[in-house]
C-alpha cells in the first residue's frame, strides 16, 4: 500500500506495485497505460546496490524510467535493417522534449550502458550507437524488461521528492509521445 500522502503524485490510470526486484532489493514498479503509439512506459523507485544497509538512514534510492521492451526482433532489430526501434523513437522524445537536452533536470546518469550477455544484449549497444551516438545513457536498462534512464542515487529521507520528480518525468514523458 502507498502512502496516503502520495495519492496526488501518482496518477489513477497508472499500475503500481510494491514489490522486491531480482535481487531481493525493494521498490516501487510503476507501468503506464499502453500508449496509443503502441509502446508502454515502465520503471522503478528502487533501492540501489545488491544489498540493504545495515542502518536505514544509509539507504539510497533511484528511479528508472524507460521504454517496455522485450527481448525480441522487433525491439532489437539488425542495425543494417535500418528500422529505428519504438524505445529509440522514445527516448529522442524524452530527451528533446522533456528533458529538453538537458539531464541534470531530473538528475539522470548519463554514463552509457553496459553490453548485456543476453542473446540480443549486443544489439542494444549497437542500435544506441548508430540511433543515439551522443545520448547512449537514454538507453540503460534491461533488454527483456525496459530501455531508458536512471537517476543518481538519493537519501531515503528524499522518497516524496524522488516519488514526485519520477511520476513529473513518467507523465511528461508519456503526453510528449501523443505528439510524435
Amino acid at each position: 500500500m502507498l502512502p496516503e500522502r502520495w495519492s496526488s503524485i501518482f496518477q489513477s490510470c497508472w499500475n503500481l506495485y510494491i514489490e522486491r526486484g531480482r535481487a531481493s532489493m525493494p521498490g516501487i514498479t510503476i507501468v503506464s497505460p499502453i500508449h496509443p503509439n503502441g509502446s508502454q512506459l515502465c520503471g522503478q523507485i528502487q533501492v540501489t546496490g545488491r544489498s540493504m544497509p545495515k542502518l536505514f538512514d544509509e539507504v539510497e534510492l533511484e528511479f528508472y524510467a524507460g521504454t517496455r521492451v522485450s527481448e525480441t526482433e522487433q525491439c532489437f532489430p539488425k542495425p543494417e535493417s535500418n528500422i529505428v526501434p519504438q524505445w529509440v523513437s522514445n527516448a529522442r522524445v524524452l530527451y528533446e522534449s522533456v528533458l529538453e537536452k538537458d539531464p541534470a533536470k531530473f538528475n539522470l546518469k548519463t554514463r552509457a550502458p553496459g553490453t548485456s550477455r543476453r542473446p540480443l544484449g549486443s544489439r542494444r549497444k549497437q542500435l544506441t550507437k548508430k540511433y543515439l551516438p551522443d545520448q547512449q545513457w537514454l538507453a540503460q536498462g534491461y533488454i527483456e524488461w525496459s530501455l531508458g534512464v536512471r537517476t543518481y542515487p538519493r537519501p531515503i529521507s528524499e522518497i516524496d521528492e524522488l516519488a514526485a520528480e519520477t511520476m513529473k518525468l513518467f507523465t511528461s514523458w508519456f503526453a510528449a509521445l501523443k505528439n510524435n
